[in-house]
C-alpha cells in the first residue's frame, strides 16, 4: 500500500513511502516525494508503478453544500472504496480543468469531506441526479469529453420511456411482458387506448419515482374519471384533449395491470441488476406496497416497503432474473456502457409479470440489505472498470468485449 499526503499549497498530492517513479491516475500523473506528512492523506495499492485506482464520482453543483445527491450513499460507496485500497472523489462539471479535477474525497478515520486536487479518475460513476442537470451544456461537453479521452464511465444518461419501450419491444423474449404502450399523439389515440383497455395510465416520458402519473377510465360515453395519488376528477372527453394536448409526444399512453394486493393494496417489485465480468446479475429484489387505492407504488409518492417472504407467493426468481439480464441488456446495446440498472416489475391477479421500466440510475434501496449488496457490487465494477481488478484490463479489454 501507498500512503499519500496533500500539500494545499501547491495543491499537489505527494508519497510518503520510499521513492520511485510512480504514477496515478487516467492521465498517469507522476507523484513526487512529499516534502511533509503535515496533510490530508489517502493509502492506495500499488500495482506495479501505478497507484489506484482513483474512482470518479460525477454529480452537480449544490448552492449551499459541496455539491448535490446522496451524501450516506457516496460516504458509504467512499468507504468501501478505500477499504479495497481505492479512493473515491466526488466531483462536478464544474470542478474540471485542463489536465486535472478539483473534487472531495472523504477524510481517513471521518465522515468530513476534504477538497483536494486530483488527476482524472481512472473510471467515471455517472451520478448527476436529475434531467435537468444532465441536459446543461457543461455537463453535455464534459461527458463528451470524458468518451475523447476514453476514460470508462457509466451511466450515460437518463432514459426516456418512449425510447425505452421501443428499444424493449424489439426483443422477442421482452415483448410478451410489455403492457401495450403509445407515445400520446393527439384525441385519436387516446381514444383508441381507451377504447381497447379502458383503464389507462398516462406518464410522463422524461420522469421518475412515478412523478406526473395519472389513470383515465371511461364511465361512459361522454365522462372519464382521472386519477392521482391524491384526487379523482370526473372530466369530459373535450376537456380532457384541452388539458392534454400542450403535452403531445411527452406522454406515453399505457395498459393498466390490476396488481395483485397484500392487505387490499397493491405491490410490484423493484429489482437491481449490475454487470461483473462482462454478464449481468441480480443483486437483489424489493417489495414496493402502495397505499389503498394508491395508483402508484412509490415510496417517494406514500409506498412502503415489503419483505418478499411475506408475500403468500411470491415471483418466479428465474423468469424475473431473465427478465432483468435480457433488459439490461437491450438498453446496453442501444444506449452504451451500464454497470447497474433497475426495474419496475408488476405481477398481476393471475400470476403475469409485466415490465413496466427500466431505471439507469437507480435510486437507493431501502432494504438494507440489498443496499449492502448494492454498494460491493459497485464497488467491484468500479475496480473492475478502472483496470485495478486483477492489475491489468481497462477501457479497451472491458469495452471490446462483446455482451453475453
Amino acid at each position: 500500500m501507498i500512503q499519500l499526503v496533500y500539500n494545499g499549497e501547491e495543491k499537489r498530492w505527494g508519497t510518503l513511502n520510499a521513492h520511485r517513479t510512480m504514477s496515478w491516475g487516467h492521465n498517469k500523473q507522476p507523484v513526487a516525494r512529499a516534502k511533509s506528512d503535515n496533510g490530508p492523506q489517502v493509502t492506495l495499492s500499488s500495482y506495479g508503478d501505478r497507484i489506484g485506482p482513483l474512482i470518479g464520482l460525477l454529480t452537480s453543483a449544490h448552492k449551499s453544500h459541496h455539491f448535490s445527491g446522496n451524501k450516506p450513499l457516496f460516504s458509504k460507496l467512499a468507504k468501501e472504496v478505500a477499504k479495497r485500497g481505492g479512493c473515491l472523489v466526488v466531483f462536478t462539471p464544474e470542478d474540471v480543468k485542463e489536465s486535472e479535477i478539483e473534487g472531495y474525497c472523504l477524510k481517513e478515520g471521518s465522515d468530513q469531506w476534504i477538497r483536494a486536487t486530483f488527476p482524472y479518475p481512472n473510471m467515471i460513476y455517472n451520478k448527476i441526479p436529475s434531467r435537468t442537470e444532465e441536459n446543461k451544456r457543461q455537463t453535455i461537453r464534459l461527458l463528451k469529453q470524458i468518451r475523447t479521452r476514453k476514460i470508462p464511465y457509466f451511466n450515460p444518461h437518463f432514459f426516456n420511456k418512449w425510447s425505452m419501450f421501443e428499444i424493449l419491444s424489439r426483443d422477442p423474449f421482452l415483448r410478451s411482458f410489455l403492457p401495450a404502450t403509445r407515445l400520446f399523439s393527439g384525441p385519436s389515440n387516446l381514444l383508441d387506448m381507451l377504447g381497447n383497455y379502458k383503464r389507462i395510465y398516462l406518464k410522463p416520458t422524461n420522469k421518475s419515482q412515478g412523478k406526473g402519473v395519472f389513470t383515465l377510465e371511461a364511465i361512459d360515453e361522454k365522462q372519464y374519471l382521472m386519477t392521482t395519488n391524491r384526487k379523482q376528477l370526473h372530466i369530459t372527453f373535450p376537456k380532457l384533449t384541452n388539458l392534454l394536448l400542450p403535452y403531445t409526444d411527452q406522454l406515453i399512453l399505457q395498459q393498466a395491470i390490476r396488481l395483485r394486493t397484500y392487505q387490499d393494496k397493491p405491490y410490484d417489485y423493484r429489482i437491481h441488476m449490475h454487470k461483473l465480468r462482462h454478464r449481468w446479475h441480480m443483486t437483489g429484489i424489493g417489495v414496493r406496497l402502495g397505499k389503498a387505492g394508491s395508483i402508484t407504488t412509490h415510496v417517494p409518492q406514500g409506498g412502503s416497503i415489503l419483505s418478499i417472504d411475506q408475500l403468500p407467493a411470491p415471483p418466479d426468481e428465474q423468469v424475473v432474473k431473465r427478465i432483468g439480464k435480457k433488459a439490461a441488456m437491450a438498453l446496453e446495446r442501444a444506449y452504451g456502457p451500464h454497470g447497474e440498472c433497475s426495474l419496475d416489475i408488476g405481477e398481476d391477479q393471475d400470476g403475469g409479470l409485466w415490465l413496466f421500466e427500466v431505471n439507469a440510475k437507480p435510486m437507493t434501496f431501502d432494504e438494507p440489505s440489498i443496499q449492502r449488496n448494492i454498494i460491493q457490487a459497485l464497488t467491484a465494477i468500479f475496480f473492475e472498470w478502472s483496470g485495478f481488478h486483477d492489475g491489468k484490463g481497462g477501457y479497451d479489454e472491458y469495452h471490446q468485449n462483446d455482451l453475453r
